[in-house]
């Protein structure tokens, strides 16, 4: 006791904050063998939860005519997906991606039906149609509520509100570029011809309405099959119409053929391509006097000097030994969607569909990391279509999977 108090004030300071943080210690202690403590108890409330591994449903044309699209979204959903699971907290909310790809056969009319059973037997947080059947599948996927991207650039078939998003900004927009280039050019009379698939469609539209806009005329309109063969019979109708310009919306096989069919009938008329013609790699189907001074519309990405991104994907590929043997574009696409699936479930802190809408609808300004076509997805919640910058680009040979830009019709 007389030590006590002959102690200074300054020390019993100094004691007083040591007693303090013992006891402190003391309780901690406690709550750790007797329960869980106050630390623990709210990084346990704040964790998100979510089954491992994260399902994502991919149906598209991995066989049949319009295979080189599946190769391409197959090849890049592998580097970027392998890429994503290797970050130390994984791709999505500590779990990593397991993708099953489900095939069409390049029959598009199929993948509602696909769709169907796969959702039926399983679920998955995401689904991504990457040929040309999302005008097919969308409502369906509306109607259950789906987290969904789509690939066939049909604005329409992604309305806001839904959890249809499109990541294809190539499609109409790339239609409605083109005529209005060929507008500046001075053309006058245009036909159309297009694939018998709604993306082809809508597409075939869009240049038609464009044009007229600009006071051109559309003399003639054209629906190929896609399993077309025989094409003669339409040169010699495109070659009596008097076009001087023809749109023509044809992906992979068919699209080779018609520029050859052009060639071997002697159809002198300016062609300019759009997404579909765009995203084949045409010189490797026919030879260079098929295609000799025609054109293509699509997304910067594909086109060399016209996007900033476009060094970034390259590299990236190049690295992950993905060989660039089809369009730049048709990488950047699947790119995109992960990129964008990933860092919206992460926000969200969710892999529930909602959830994730209303971050992405709220965050459509903010970068996306990994963001091919652009910096930010342009999505809100009146808008869910991915916005990107167009260009006018020449047919010849592909480098590192980019067309030339034309210089003349990029005014």
């Amino acid at each position: 006791m007389r030590l006590l108090a002959g102690r200074s004030p300054a020390l019993e300071k100094r004691w007083s904050r040591k007693q303090r943080s013992m006891i402190a210690l003391s309780v901690v202690a406690i709550s750790a063998v007797g329960g869980t403590s106050a630390v623990s108890m709210s990084s346990a409330a704040t964790k998100p939860k979510t089954t491992c591994p994260v399902k994502v449903l991919i149906v598209g044309s991995f066989t049949g005519s319009t295979a080189p699209n599946g190769n391409a979204v197959r090849a890049m959903v592998t580097a970027k997906v392998k890429k994503l699971n290797r970050q130390k907290n994984k791709a999505v909310l500590g779990c990593p991606i397991e993708v099953k790809y489900v095939d069409d056969g390049s029959v598009p009319t199929k993948d509602l039906d696909l769709v169907r059973t796969e959702l039926a037997t399983d679920k998955y947080a995401m689904v991504y149609i990457a040929g040309f059947g999302g005008a097919v599948v969308s409502p369906y996927l509306q109607q259950q509520k789906q987290l969904s991207f789509i690939a066939d650039g049909v604005v329409t078939t992604n309305p806001p509100g839904t959890t249809v998003y499109g990541v294809n900004p190539g499609g109409i927009y790339g239609a409605d570029k083109a005529a209005r280039a060929m507008i500046r050019a001075k053309f006058k009379k245009a036909s159309v011809v297009v694939n018998n698939t709604e993306t082809g469609i809508a597409q075939g539209n869009a240049f038609a309405n464009s044009f007229k806009r600009g006071r051109g005329t559309i003399v003639s309109t054209e629906i190929v099959p896609t399993t077309a063969t025989n094409l003669q019979p339409l040169i010699a109708r495109l070659k009596s119409s008097g076009s001087e310009l023809i749109f023509v919306n044809l992906f992979g096989t068919v699209a080779g053929q018609f520029f050859k069919a052009k060639a071997d009938g002697g159809l002198t008329s300016k062609i300019i391509g759009g997404a579909s013609v765009f995203g084949t790699n045409v010189p490797t189907l026919v030879e260079p006097s098929a295609y000799q001074g025609d054109l293509v519309s699509g997304p910067a990405i594909g086109i060399r000097g016209a996007s900033k991104t476009a060094k970034t994907l390259i590299k990236t590929l190049k690295k992950d030994k993905v060989k660039i043997d089809q369009q730049l574009w048709l990488y950047a696409l699947p790119n995109d969607i992960f990129s964008i699936f990933a860092w919206g479930a992460n926000g969200a802190r969710s892999v529930d569909s909602e959830k994730i809408k209303a971050y992405l609808d709220r965050n459509g300004k903010k970068p996306v990391p990994g963001l091919a076509q652009g910096r930010t997805t342009g999505f809100s919640s009146r808008r869910h279509q991915m916005a990107a910058p167009f260009s006018v680009a020449d047919i010849k040979p592909l480098v590192d999977g980019q067309w030339p830009v034309s210089k003349r019709y990029n005014k």
